[in-house]
């Protein structure tokens, strides 16, 4: 079921990245769900994600989808080496990633909307976090409050 919903949230950050933002909220969302999940269904959701992106974005089909996995690879190899679950990883990873993203499908105000997207990536993260770890957070705590 959850993967459901993170499906309908990717598909959503889809259409507002095709539409009407520059800004890689999809590979944002992407960054996010490795480093919290660290599952390797999150590759198939980048590649597949990623087409989706270049059909509505009108660009070669692929072109992101090798994007985001090559990036969500390096990621990957780095987050062994790292702490990689904290925001500040996310922050510079997010901003990295959005830098390149952005020289290579040659958009705007690079160093602006990195900014801004790394901000918004470490949003996303902290929104993710509290809403994954809050029962496991009331649980610990209702716990305690009973042994008293």
């Amino acid at each position: 079921m959850r993967i459901w919903i993170l499906s309908l949230i990717l598909l959503i950050a889809v259409l507002v990245e095709a539409t009407f933002t520059t800004i890689p909220l999809v590979f944002l969302i992407l960054i996010n769900l490795l480093v919290i999940e660290r599952k390797s269904w999150v590759f198939s959701a980048a590649f597949f994600s990623g087409l989706a992106l270049d059909i509505l974005s009108i660009r070669f089909l692929g072109s992101s989808s090798l994007y985001f996995v090559t990036l969500l690879f390096i990621i990957n190899l780095y987050e062994r080496r790292f702490e990689a679950n904290n925001a500040y990883f996310v922050f510079l990873a997010s901003f990295l990633g959005s830098f390149f993203y952005m020289i290579v499908f040659s958009e705007r105000m690079v160093l602006q909307q990195s900014v801004l997207s790394a901000f918004i990536g470490s949003f996303i993260f902290y929104a993710i976090y509290f809403f994954r770890f809050r029962k496991k957070n009331l649980n610990y705590v209702d716990k305690t409050e009973q042994k008293k």
